[in-house]
């Protein structure tokens, strides 16, 4: 998650001169931060989001089956006119486990790419998963109780470890808390608003744990539950700027009115 440009919003997005906001799914640096590599078992529900060429296939985002041909992703991964395909099931992005391609997607019809409000796309697969011990759906949050602090959430993904840092082959996954949304908003308040369908998580005092460019779209999860979106962020790990992530019970409607 991260800033982009002018309102490069923590993610890709950027508000101010000499400030970046980006959407953690920067092409060109895309891990989590502070964590440490994990197998695909142990996070079955995440997916490679990813662009398709004739050729070849790019990762640019993570996703979270919601269903057996359903993936939830961030809204800001999503480019008209471009072809998508998920990689499930596998620790790398780059080869095994199931390779599908996209036929539909779904950007929520109030997603603004300057504030990255209502930051969620669903993606429609071409056929449907097969469930195993490395792949397996993800129920969502069913209240406003997972996001009260103090709590911690998982985060994973293939995005940077470092800020504008490369591609992390393998899956990564890092425990953060959750951040007061009075204070994360106030952190964030010469940049962007942190509106209520949206929620912080990271150590503000150290930074140091985050997700990062390439991250985007991908689970953030509590007690076996998606509760979030990797959405955007300034810098990666940086003190007093946790990352934004959109709030998944906030979306729950119009998400189930897509499965």
């Amino acid at each position: 998650m991260k800033i982009g440009t002018v309102l490069v919003v923590v993610f890709g997005l950027a508000f101010t001169e000499g400030f970046a906001l980006s959407p953690k799914s920067d092409e060109d640096s895309i891990k989590i931060v502070g964590g440490h590599p994990i197998g695909i078992e142990q996070a079955p529900y995440q997916v490679s989001v990813q662009v398709k060429t004739r050729t070849s296939h790019r990762h640019i985002c993570g996703g979270a089956i919601l269903s057996a041909d359903k993936v939830l992703t961030a809204a800001h991964c999503i480019e008209d006119g471009t072809k998508y395909a998920v990689r499930a099931g596998s620790n790398n992005h780059g080869h095994g486990g199931q390779l599908v391609n996209v036929l539909d997607v779904r950007v929520h019809p109030e997603f603004s790419d300057y504030y990255l409000t209502n930051d969620v796309a669903m993606l429609r697969l071409e056929r449907h998963l097969f469930f195993s011990r490395s792949v397996a759906l993800i129920g969502m949050a069913f209240s406003e109780f997972f996001y009260k602090e103090p709590k911690e959430v998982f985060v994973s993904g293939w995005g940077s470890i470092l800020y504008d840092s490369s591609l992390s082959d393998r899956l990564q996954g890092v425990s953060i808390p959750l951040v007061n949304h009075d204070q994360c908003s106030e952190l964030y308040a010469e940049f962007n608003n942190v509106t209520d369908s949206m929620f912080c998580a990271g150590q503000v005092e150290k930074g140091g744990k985050d997700s990062c460019q390439g991250d985007s779209g991908g689970p953030v999860v509590m007690n076996g539950y998606l509760i979030g979106v990797v959405s955007w962020g300034y810098g990666c790990a940086e003190p007093k700027y946790p990352g934004v992530y959109s709030k998944v019970y906030s979306f729950r409607e119009w998400i189930q009115s897509l499965l």
